[in-house]
């Protein structure tokens, strides 16, 4: 493994579990404030989703101007600004400031793309994979040491421990993560690249899909916190006990199916097991009048959620059109955070109005969408992305001509790197007749 893919994966990391930390507690500890209520708390569960989805694509395109460094490490100083602000606020709606400067340090997108600068094409997918499974143990992670620092500090030195986070990310990005040799510039997180991106039903499928699952995780952590802490299951010491089980348990559940999507090919058949498993964990949690019922839910609903998390981000590398990814993921991930904004909120107003059961019954709405529209999903073709450089000397008929070769399914050339971009069946691609019809 690479130190870039090393330093940026523990960036993305860090700054993701300082982020979701709260998540566990969060509602819990406003419970306490007076001027809080269910639709304030979702607006100081979900406002990080709303900054960091509108922001996210600005940054990475302003990174091309003026570096990549420079906006992660402006970021993560916001990220800290938000923390302080939030960590030193009595009030919800200083905590509800604080949150939304937390997401206006929104550098996925720029991660991304430094990651792409500094990793070759051949490796970029896994390089990829390697940070989303970055954002899945820093979720698990969350959980788990959430419960334990805020039983330690409280809510506000939870945040501030969320700040210290953002602290070594800068010094990671300084000292651990190389800068590029040269500035590369990739259309694919511009324009261009997005609106293509926007156009294929498959990845807007793929875009709804963590939309939906991340908006059903700020309803349902709206008020499984509460809930629990009525039940009087666990004490406040126990809960990350509690929530490693239940995460622990649900990542060994959903291994077979992983196998299924990845090994067996059978994506497709994989994503709706997850959906139907996600439904079922709704319905459970929406109807359940007793513990036992609780604990089956929430666990269902992880082994749901860890499954599809696990599954989008392959499925959007394996469909994104050639050269596109970078644009694809980014869009992808502003689908995920606008999700998170749009469940808390939404969910707040329901349960401000109906009670906490409406939480889950806006879990379930959106899970059922979900379910509707991958029903319609097409299979999953298992191509590779791969890229030549190409010299002044070719023409562009003879790049068009590449799509000839077996195992080619697209091509498509970038102006500003000068490379082509090919879509490809591996099993049947000889990459020798690339190289024989681009040689100078």
């Amino acid at each position: 493994m690479s130190q870039a893919l090393i330093g940026l994966s523990a960036v993305y990391m860090v700054r993701m579990l300082g982020l979701f930390m709260v998540l566990p507690v969060l509602s819990l500890a406003l419970d306490a404030y007076p001027d809080a209520d269910a639709e304030t708390i979702g607006w100081a569960l979900g406002i990080y989703g709303a900054s960091q989805g509108v922001l996210q694509l600005p940054l990475a395109a302003w990174s091309d101007r003026v570096g990549r460094k420079p906006i992660i490490i402006g970021g993560l100083l916001m990220f800290i600004v938000g923390s302080v602000i939030a960590g030193v606020s009595d009030s919800v709606w200083g905590i509800i400031i604080g949150r939304a400067l937390q997401g206006a340090g929104a550098i996925a997108a720029t991660v991304m793309a430094l990651l792409a600068d500094l990793t070759p094409e051949d490796k970029r997918a896994r390089a990829m994979a390697s940070i989303g499974a970055s954002i899945g143990v820093a979720f698990a992670l969350a959980m788990v040491l959430g419960p334990w620092i805020y039983h330690l500090v409280g809510l506000s030195g939870l945040f501030f421990a969320g700040g210290l986070l953002a602290v070594v990310a800068i010094l990671l990005v300084l000292v651990v993560v190389p800068t590029p040799p040269e500035r590369l510039l990739h259309n694919d997180v511009k324009a261009v690249g997005i609106r293509e991106v926007l156009t294929g039903a498959e990845l807007l499928r793929a875009a709804l899909g963590v939309f939906v699952l991340h908006g059903a995780l700020m309803a349902i952590f709206l008020v499984v916190p509460t809930v629990l802490a009525d039940y009087q299951l666990v004490t406040q010491v126990q809960l990350s006990w509690f929530y490693l089980l239940i995460i622990g348990t649900s990542f060994v559940a959903m291994l077979p199916l992983i196998i299924l999507a990845e090994v067996k090919r059978r994506m497709r058949a994989a994503l709706r097991v997850a959906v139907l498993v996600l439904l079922a964990a709704t319905a459970v949690l929406f109807t359940s009048a007793t513990i036992e019922w609780l604990v089956l839910g929430l666990w269902l609903f992880f082994v749901g959620f860890n499954l599809s998390e696990a599954l989008l981000p392959s499925l959007v590398s394996k469909i994104a059109p050639a050269g596109r990814r970078g644009a694809a993921m980014g869009v992808f991930s502003t689908a995920q955070f606008t999700g998170a904004f749009f469940g808390a909120v939404i969910a707040g107003s329901a349960v401000a109005n109906f009670g906490p059961q409406a939480a889950y019954a806006v879990a379930f709405g959106g899970m059922a969408i979900w379910g509707l529209c991958i029903s319609f999903m097409a299979p999953v073709r298992y191509l590779t992305n791969v890229s030549w450089p190409v010299t002044a000397k070719t023409s562009a008929e003879e790049l068009a001509a590449l799509v000839e070769i077996s195992g080619v399914e697209s091509v498509r050339f970038d102006v500003a790197s000068q490379r082509v971009y090919l879509k490809v069946d591996k099993p049947r691609f000889d990459s020798k007749q690339v190289d024989l019809r681009l040689q100078p």
